[in-house]
């Protein structure tokens, strides 16, 4: 009896709350049914812009950027940058397919080149604007922009980013170049605690690495 009287209960519960739920999509039929309506409608948009708008555009851009890919390839850094009569450059395509894949990484490659031309400043613009997954990419875009504010002699900031650079991701060909790069600014900047740390990073956790060939004279300069 127990059980049975536990179930009508549980129905009744069961029951009321559908009143409930019926009652409430009564009262407010019509804002469910705009607001529906709106989901719809943005979802569709959506589909409709990255089908015919979005796609085709980053298909375009790739088709531009291969060329410039080249020049960069090339190192012929101001061709793959401003382009010519023949070639699209990587500024254009940034700025032309803004918004798309191709678009945001030929931000990394405008300021790479830019970089490599010795226009720092808009190394630096670029390369903040670019956003990616790739920790790779990433990862290069800021030691790259460490390499653009060194450049600029703000070496404080420099170092920062070439510490970020090497912790972004525990790479055995990234990590150890960027605390390669700090280390040397530390010393620029009479830091010899934070170069000694730096340097010790690379003979402990990447001894195969190039850089840590020859890390123990830089152990012993900043020691003496």
């Amino acid at each position: 009896m127990a059980t049975e009287k536990k179930s009508q209960d549980s129905l009744k519960t069961i029951e009321t709350s559908m009143t409930k739920i019926e009652m409430f999509i009564e009262k407010n039929k019509k804002v469910l049914i705009y607001t529906i309506g709106a989901l719809i409608v943005l979802i569709g948009g959506f589909i409709v812009y990255k089908n015919l708008v979005a796609e085709p555009r980053n298909v375009k851009a790739q088709d531009s950027m291969w060329r410039a890919q080249r020049q960069f390839a090339m190192d012929s850094f101001a061709v793959a940058l401003n382009g010519n009569e023949s070639i699209v450059g990587f500024a254009e395509i940034a700025d032309e397919y803004s918004g798309t894949a191709t678009g945001n990484l030929a931000k990394y490659y405008a300021g790479i080149s830019s970089l490599r031309i010795g226009e720092y400043e808009q190394a630096l613009d670029y390369l903040g604007k670019y956003k990616s997954d790739d920790e790779i990419t990433t990862t290069l875009a800021i030691g790259a922009m460490g390499d653009a504010h060194s450049e600029l002699g703000n070496l404080d900031k420099a170092v920062d980013l070439y510490i970020k650079a090497a912790n972004k991701i525990n790479h055995a060909a990234l990590s150890p170049r960027f605390l390669m790069k700090a280390g040397g600014i530390y010393e620029k900047l009479g830091k010899k605690d934070k170069a000694l740390a730096a340097y010790n990073e690379i003979k402990t956790k990447f001894s195969s690495a190039p850089e840590a060939e020859q890390i123990e004279k830089y152990i012993i300069r900043v020691q003496q």
